[in-house]
Order: structure tokens, then sequence, then C-alpha cells
């Protein structure tokens, strides 16, 4: 050997001695130094943590009629997408699961600080989904099906508006749930949109579970090592009966429907509250158009819903601002009384046609008149004016009441601002006509000019009937937990206590009486087949516009010892015997014909009578 040869040979044998001594290193730093550390990373490599999600507590009636429940459902969430196939994965689950790409990269990239937690991207997923991703589970790494409970709405429309819905977790809604305490994470699945969902949540989210699974490298679950079983979210019962609520929507439909053929431009919108006056709980709560709680998450149907001009999204019952027409006449009768301004036997002057004080003869709105201007009532007293519905009688008095008086009585009956309602979100305060020009006083008094929600008007007409009590309105009447405790029991609360001279309320409520009576303008209630006395009164409500007033009835039964009181407002129908009254009927025909039919008393269709001409 040359020593040319021997000097290279050397160098290689040193070369090669350094690079073991690199590699000898480098694996002591692994083997010893960093042992636990590669220790740790190759177990979290191999097991990951599942969340088990909770079962969201039930919404029952006060009969236990099951609203919301629950099914099992599959979920699709995304774990350890392989980097060098993420484009594709992502790709593929855009076309499966009918989602826009930029969604699934925000959802991903909204937990990117927690790698080994699923992410969530689309619940209660079709069977054809669910096939595709398990036939091509190989193909789709990351890929995880899970079977998690979905909320299901078995009676679909019914009381959609209050129910509200559930969807996963904004993040306004995360901030606010952790800021009270709350441990939520950005895959929760919460209540959404201002319903019993929404408001109730903390009582009906459970506890949620988790596994601690062995993964493979598609992120496949191949083991189970240990579990804990998630505890359920508590039940809540409503004030509402299904039955009630039913009977309600089948009578505002029925007649809604049929006016609607005659004049498709009518539309299908309007709202109906009953509460009990004695307590303020609200046995049904109607807004029409409505939809289905469980296909409003779908896109299609959700925008179908966002574009429609009937507006099925609005809750009309809370949320609805309408003038009232003569039933705001309940007030201004009680004000008047009250004030000194009249007394029960006070008579009136009521022709057709009045001048408006202050306005010269001949000008622009210098009278005021009757729905017909022809009818004047002679010289009557509050009650008839009442079963009537006099304007001309009432703008006198309302004029004498004053603005100020007459608006600080609005708001004792619950108008002007918000009712009191906690259990759902989004009620509406309205307002009440604040000006002080003649006309507009002589407006305000017959419920012109005002923005009133249904459910203030039903509060309004309860108040009338328990005789001057404001009850704060509610629908949760109770909740109990997973092991059958009751942790949650509502009880009445008064909010405002009038205290009216029991001549004056006893006075108003006859003429109420009345109005249902022979006579009134809601006089078919005479021939009620069951035996049942109504009081309430009828309203017509301009809208000073082209399209024609809204319909709208307050009614009570029974009017000697009430335990219901309901109002019902329909948008652009006309005169209140054309949809209000024939609602109101019809859903009195269900709701006492159960209870007598159970006491085994017979009834019928009652012959109606021609509704004496009602005030605006």
């Amino acid at each position: 050997m040359t020593k040319k040869m021997l000097r290279r040979f050397r160098v290689f044998v040193i070369l090669c001695l350094f690079v073991f001594i690199l590699l000898g290193a480098r694996l002591a730093q692994l083997q010893i130094l960093g042992h636990e550390h590669y220790l740790n990373r190759a177990e979290i490599n191999r097991t990951r943590i599942l969340t088990l999600t909770a079962p969201r507590g039930e919404i029952l009636d006060r009969q236990g009629v099951v609203l919301a429940a629950n099914k099992p459902g599959f979920t699709v969430s995304v774990m350890d997408l392989p980097r060098d196939e993420f484009d594709r994965i992502i790709g593929e689950l855009t076309r499966i699961l009918e989602m826009e790409e930029e969604e699934i990269r925000r959802l991903i990239w909204e937990q990117r600080y927690r790698r080994y937690i699923p992410v969530r991207l689309k619940t209660d997923v079709s069977q054809e989904v669910v096939a595709e991703l398990t036939e091509r589970r190989t193909e789709l790494p990351g890929v995880i099906l899970q079977v998690q409970p979905i909320r299901i709405y078995p009676e679909e429309n019914l009381a959609a508006h209050i129910l509200g819905r559930t969807g996963l977790i904004q993040t306004e809604q995360l901030l606010k749930w952790q800021g009270q305490g709350f441990d939520y994470g950005i895959n929760d699945i919460v209540g959404r949109h201002g319903g019993i969902e929404e408001v109730w949540e903390p009582y009906l989210r459970g506890q949620d579970g988790a596994q601690l699974v062995e993964v493979n490298n598609l992120s496949q679950t191949t083991r189970v090592e240990a579990s804990v079983d998630p505890i359920p979210g508590s039940n809540l019962y409503l004030t509402l009966d299904a039955q009630t609520q039913r009977d309600l929507e089948m009578a505002m439909r029925g007649v809604m429907e049929e006016l609607n053929a005659k004049d498709p431009k009518i539309g299908l919108r309007g709202a109906a509250v009953a509460l009990d006056p004695q307590t303020g709980a609200i046995l049904a709560m109607v807004s029409l158009p409505d939809y289905d709680l469980n296909t409003f998450n779908a896109r299609d149907v959700y925008n179908a819903l966002k574009e429609d001009p009937n507006r099925p999204l609005l809750n009309r019952a809370i949320r609805g601002g309408y003038p009232v027409g003569s039933t705001y006449k309940i007030v201004t009768a009680l004000a008047g009384l009250e004030e000194g301004i009249i007394t029960p036997t006070t008579r009136i002057h009521s022709p057709g046609v009045i001048p408006v004080p202050g306005v010269p003869a001949g000008a622009p709105f210098s009278t005021k008149r009757n729905y017909d201007a022809r009818i004047g009532h002679g010289s009557i007293n509050v009650s008839r004016a009442l079963q009537v519905s006099s304007n001309t009688f009432f703008y006198q008095v309302g004029y004498r009441v004053g603005s100020g008086r007459l608006r600080d009585w609005g708001m004792k009956f619950g108008m002007g601002g918000v009712t009191g309602l906690r259990d759902v979100l989004g009620e509406r305060a309205g307002s009440l006509n604040a000006e002080r020009s003649a006309g507009a006083v002589m407006d305000a008094s017959i419920g012109q000019r005002h923005e009133i929600t249904p459910l203030q008007l039903a509060n309004m007409i309860a108040i009338a009937a328990n005789g001057g009590i404001h009850y704060r309105p509610y629908l949760v009447e109770k909740v109990v937990d997973v092991e059958g405790g009751v942790i949650y029991q509502a009880e009445p609360e008064v909010i405002y206590d009038m205290e009216p001279a029991p001549r004056n309320i006893r006075v108003v409520q006859e003429g109420l009486e009345s109005v249902m009576a022979a006579g009134g303008t809601a006089g078919r209630f005479r021939n009620f087949p069951y035996p049942v006395t109504f009081a309430g009164k009828t309203g017509t409500a301009e809208t000073g516009t082209k399209v024609p007033p809204h319909s709208v009835t307050v009614t009570y039964a029974p009017a000697e010892d009430p335990e219901i009181a309901l109002a019902v407002l329909i948008e652009r129908t006309g005169i209140s015997s054309v949809a209000a009254v024939p609602i109101t009927w019809d859903f009195y025909m269900s709701y006492f014909g159960r209870h007598f039919e159970e006491e085994g008393e017979e009834g019928g269709p009652g012959e109606g009578e021609e509704e004496a001409a009602e005030g605006v």
C-alpha cells in the first residue's frame, strides 16, 4: 500500500469514527436525555381523548308531552389530517358534506391550538354520507365518524318560535358562557336564536363524558382504554299545553288559509297568545307563518325562510308592533272611570261624527267618526259604549283624560314597555302614542298610532279579567334533574297591581261581557253551544296605508271565573269579524269542547248572528 493510499484510508477511518460518534451522541440524546419527552410524544400519537356529548335535557309541555328530545345520529369530525393530503381531503369533504371549503378550513383553523381534539364539521349526516365515508375510510385518513345525540322536535312546527333551535356555538356565545363560569368549547352544540333552548341552556346542557382511545395511523379508534359516561341535562316542563297550542294554531291556519285562497295577497301573517290570567302562565303562543324545527338548519331551507316576504323567522307574538284598534278602549274606559272623567252612569251623546277640538270646521282632519259614520248611538254610558264599540264616545272620554294620563294608564296595563317575559329573548317594548294634539289623543283613545305586541295585548285582557293585576308572563313551569329532583319551580310574580275601584273594574268587565252577548260586536258568542260565558273586545286596527286593517280580538272565559285570556291579531284582513272572531270561536270550540265532552255534555256549532258594526 502506498503512502498516498494509506493516508486516504486513515482519513476515511477518521471520518467514519466521527460519523459514528455523532450518531452515538444523537442516539444517546434520544434514548437517555430525551426519553420522557419522546415517550410522551409517542403516547400522544397513539392515544386520543374523545368527547362523549351529553344528551340535552328534554323540553316538555305541562302534561308531559315531549316537544324537544334527542336521537342518536352521526357526526363527522376531522383530527390529525396528514399535511401532504390536507388539501385533497378538504376538497373531498366539501363535496361529501355539501359544505363550503372556506367554512371547513375556518373550523379547523379555529381549533389549531387543540390539534389532538376532533374538529366537528357536521352533525346528523345522512346514511348516504355515512356509507361513503365508511367505504373510503382508508382514503380519508383523519376523518372520524362518531355517534352523538342529535336534537329532534317530535311536534315539528309546534311552538317553533318559543323553543328556538340548537347549533354550533358562536363566538359571542362562547365568550358569554365562559364569562359566566361555564366550560364551553368551540365544538359545542348549544341553544341559539333566543328561544327556550338558548335562555335555559345551562339547565338543558348535560355534563360531557370522555373516552381515552387508541388510534391507528388513520386516526381510527382501535381500542377504548378508559371511559367516563356523560350525564344528561335537566328536563324543562313548560306552562304551554301542547293540545291548546295545537288548537290555536289549527284555528288560525284554517281561517287564514281560507282567506288567502280568496285573496293570495293577504298572506298568512298573524299571532295569538293565551294566558292564565290568575298567574301569568302562557298556555299557548303562536306566530304564523312558522317553520319545521327539524329542517331549519338545512342551508337551502334556512335561506328560503330568510328570503320569504312573509318573514316566518319573526316571532310576531313578542316582536310584532301593531295598532290594536278598539281593543284599546278597555284602557280608555278604565282611565276615564278612575280619573273621575266619567262615572258608571255617565251618559255621553255619541253621534256618527264629532268635531276635533281646536281644528276649524272644513279643514282637513277636522272631524272624527264611527266606523260607519252613518251610525250614531245616542246618549250612552261606558258599558254600552264598549258593547257597540262607539268611537265617538271614547274620542270624547280620551280627549278629556288627556295624552299624559291616557298613556300612563296604557303603561299600567303593561303596554309601552316589555311585559317582563324572561324565558325567550327579543321581546319588543313597543310604544304608546304620546302626541298631544287633539286629533292624536283621540286616535290614541281608540287604539291607533300605538305599537303594541300580541303578548302585551293578551296581558292587557288578562289584567282586565283578574281585576287589575299585571303578572309576569312566563313559559317555564319547572326544571327536573336527571334523578327526578325539582331544581326550579316557577311561582306567579306580581309586577304591578293598579288596584282600581271595584265598582269601576266591574263596570268595564260587564261591558266586555255585553260585547259577546246579543247586540255586541262579537254577539255570535251568545250561541256558543257549551255553557260558557265570555267577555272580550273586538278591534279593527287601521294601518294608515292603503292595505286592509288588522283584525283583532281579546277575550277571556269563563267570564265569572276566568281561566284563560286570549288575544288574536291577524294582519291586513279587515274588520274583526272577518278573521279574528272566527279564529277565536274555532279555538274556544276545541278548548272547551274537550272539557265538556270529557264531562259527557253535548254541544255543536251554534248559529252565529251578524255582528254589530264595530268601531275602528
